[in-house]
């Protein structure tokens, strides 16, 4: 799905996305924009001790990737997810381990076609990529042996129109985030509920 800039002027919400500073330098951030929350679709309750939250992602930090651009980046919301989701009943030896594997933001550039039409003609720019990845583990009384396991990968991805301001762009980076982060506590509640039922309280 599109955005341009009349649609985001006009206050559409945008289903898919983000473009961050398309035409500015790399380096420039986002300005803040809404932090979203999870605690309202309430615990998913595992029998475990503990859940421990790892990062195994590195976000590389250059082109094409952008996501250190963000206010608030896809892998501190992943945390926030599994702090405000993940709720260990304790009672066992048993213990938990949500590991982020991927929380990257991608901005390619689009080729754009020349010629005098191209001149009357609105074309996109720029294309953003997110993807999310993260697997719930839960290892044995020992810790040697994983009884279970649960992953969820979500992407979306976003074209964004060449005249497109500054605000459009933060608009539709907003939209990214809170966009990718739905995707996920929804795939991620499904494969937990598929593939660690034993253990859910």
């Amino acid at each position: 799905m599109n955005i341009d800039r009349r649609a985001l002027l006009g206050g559409l919400a945008a289903a898919t996305a983000t473009a961050l500073a398309g035409c500015q330098p790399a380096a420039v951030p986002l300005r803040p924009f809404p932090d979203p929350s999870f605690a309202q679709n309430g615990f998913i309750r595992l029998d475990v001790n503990e859940i421990e939250v790892v990062t195994a992602y590195r976000a590389p930090g250059i082109a094409p990737y952008v996501e250190q651009r963000f206010p608030i980046t896809p892998e501190r919301m992943m945390q926030r997810w599994a702090q405000e989701r993940l709720q260990p009943t304790g009672g066992t030896l048993r213990r938990g381990r949500f590991v982020i594997e991927d929380a990257s933001v991608r901005e390619n550039e689009i080729a754009r076609s020349g010629g005098l039409r191209a001149a009357f003609t609105t074309q996109q720019a720029f294309l953003y990529e997110g993807s999310l990845r993260a697997t719930l583990e839960v290892f044995s009384a020992s810790g040697e042996n994983r009884d279970g396991f649960a992953t969820a990968t979500v992407t979306r991805s976003q074209s964004v129109t060449e005249n497109a301001s500054v605000a459009d762009r933060e608009y539709a980076a907003g939209n990214l985030l809170s966009g990718l982060m739905a995707s996920f506590d929804a795939e991620m509640e499904r494969q937990i509920r598929a593939y660690l039922g034993p253990f859910l309280r």
